[in-house]
């Protein structure tokens, strides 16, 4: 009997243990809904690693894009990506990208201790603020998709005048369904 109630015991303890570890999941859940708002974006703990190089605060609580070139390379470390670290950087990195939170800007060559270039050339990352600036960025927020396309449309015939209507929707896609 008494094994018996031990290993009920233990069961319980353990189960107990499971539902804890659920419940502290499920509340960093929700902090990280609630907290971990990067400019009206929702992100994962692992997206604000990397975004918070890119922001910072003034006084005023206001957000600030920063400036500093950082490779991504770099990135990757002082984010805390790799080994014995966070996992995922390139899906995390994509996955920003896809949102354009992050646009590609240049491709560098690393440097080493005597100022040379070495190995294959790295991306330079910016938010589309740093860039463009936040006006730019933000003035076709409330527009419909179907101008937003439109918009494409002419520049890249602005660019491309040969192109046909094919070879255009084959680069950008169908235009939106309203």
């Amino acid at each position: 009997m008494l094994t018996v109630l031990s290993l009920v015991t233990r069961r319980s303890v353990s189960a107990l243990k499971r539902s804890a570890h659920l419940c502290l999941h499920f509340l960093f859940d929700i902090l990280a809904y609630h907290i971990l708002n990067i400019s009206d974006m929702l992100a994962n703990r692992r997206q604000k690693l990397i975004m918070d190089f890119y922001m910072g605060e003034d006084a005023n609580g206001d957000i600030l894009w920063k400036k500093d070139e950082i490779l991504s390379t770099d990135l990757k470390k002082l984010a805390g990506f790799g080994k014995g670290g966070e996992k995922n950087y390139p899906g995390i990195i994509t996955d920003l990208q896809m949102m354009l939170y992050l646009v590609t800007t240049d491709f560098r060559r690393r440097v080493n201790k005597r100022g040379e270039q070495y190995g294959m050339s790295v991306s330079v990352m910016f938010p589309p603020e740093t860039v463009w600036g936040y006006e730019a960025v933000t003035s076709a927020y409330g527009e419909a998709p179907s101008d937003s396309y439109e918009r494409i449309v002419v520049h890249l015939r602005e660019i491309f005048p040969d192109a046909d209507d094919d070879g255009v929707t084959a680069l950008i896609g169908a235009p939106p369904n309203e």
